[in-house]
């Protein structure tokens, strides 16, 4: 084999080996979002070189992310005590995503526990931007949903699904929009016991809308289908757009 060509190869063994040991290299903007008070008022840290606090917003999209180079997954750690930090969790950023948001859901499995408990959903902004006053609906739940638009038909979203489900036409500045979130159900019967949710907002040009549905901690009534939550969150839409 050629000196150069045995190079290669060993760079190549190297590279390969490195991500094993120390995880993929991801390069993302990172909007951090906090579902409940008392862990945006925690102590929860990502470590680069150095432990960084993670400065997420409540339920809202922060207007400037938070730019993360480093190993993927993402270690998350809380800290105890000084100079003290322990793992709680672990983000994994799908490849390719650039530009997205991290949603701290409460574990509905662990949902009495008074430390945090939390599941971290990630929503990749890029594929559910469009245009100024447009509305993306994403099912970061576990189970299918259904949304209809001013009574009108119903339409399915799988689990992990995000697309764009309305927007003000042209000539709008702005418009009223009511929407009504359902879970899927086996028959009539089922229908009237299974989770929903309806709401509605003002639509404005200058602003992209995203409807975001996260499981919520259970029922105590078993036979009742698991209820999720809807997180709505706004975006300055960019001039021209």
């Amino acid at each position: 084999m050629k000196p150069r060509s045995r190079l290669f190869l060993l760079c190549a063994l190297f590279c390969l080996a490195a991500g094993n040991l120390f995880g993929a290299l991801i390069d993302a903007n990172i909007h951090f979002i906090w579902m409940r008070a008392d862990d945006a008022r925690g102590e929860f840290f990502i470590k680069t070189s150095d432990y960084k606090k993670i400065d997420g917003s409540l339920r809202a999209l922060a207007p400037a992310p938070y730019k993360f180079r480093g190993n993927n997954p993402i270690t998350v750690y809380k800290k105890e005590g000084a100079g003290n930090y322990v793992s709680c969790g672990k983000i994994d950023i799908p490849a390719g995503v650039r530009d997205c948001a991290v949603i701290f859901v409460p574990d509905p499995e662990r949902a009495d526990e008074t430390d945090a408990a939390f599941t971290p959903e990630v929503l990749d902004l890029k594929e559910a931007r469009a245009q100024g006053g447009a509305v993306a609906f994403c099912n970061l739940s576990p189970q299918t949903l259904r949304v209809q638009i001013r009574g009108g038909e119903a339409e399915k979203f799988l689990p992990g699904e995000c697309r764009k489900i309305h927007a003000l036409s042209s000539d709008q500045e702005s418009a009223s929009f009511s929407f009504k979130i359902l879970a899927a159900a086996a028959s009539p019967e089922a229908v009237k016991r299974s989770w929903r949710y309806a709401n509605s907002m003002r639509l404005i040009k200058t602003q992209r809308y995203f409807l975001i549905a996260v499981p919520a901690a259970p029922n105590d009534d078993e036979a009742r289908t698991p209820q999720c939550e809807v997180l709505t969150l706004r975006e300055a839409a960019k001039s021209g757009k």
